[in-house]
């Protein structure tokens, strides 16, 4: 599977988020996983998922406060900010 990582953030060596896209086949859907120290976890909230965005970092404030900025990848580029806990 192809894809890319963008964005790496850490709270403690079992407690790290990425944030990037993979590929889907003939799309590419933006992703965000979580690494609690013995295994990934894939997250998709509201944003995440979709289409044509692309996120560009990632910041973990604590285990359940975590931002990602990104820019969408459709006609017009436009900046987004997505929180999930």
């Amino acid at each position: 599977m192809d894809g890319q990582l963008n964005g790496v953030d850490t709270l403690a060596p079992n407690s790290a988020w990425v944030v990037g896209w993979h590929d889907a086949g003939v799309l590419e859907i933006l992703s965000s996983d979580y690494w609690d120290g013995t295994q990934w976890t894939r997250y998709l909230p509201d944003l995440l998922g979709k289409f044509g965005d692309q996120p560009n970092a990632v910041s973990a404030l604590s285990s359940n406060d975590v931002w990602m900025v990104g820019v969408t990848l459709n006609d017009t580029y436009i900046t987004y900010i997505e929180h999930f806990n």
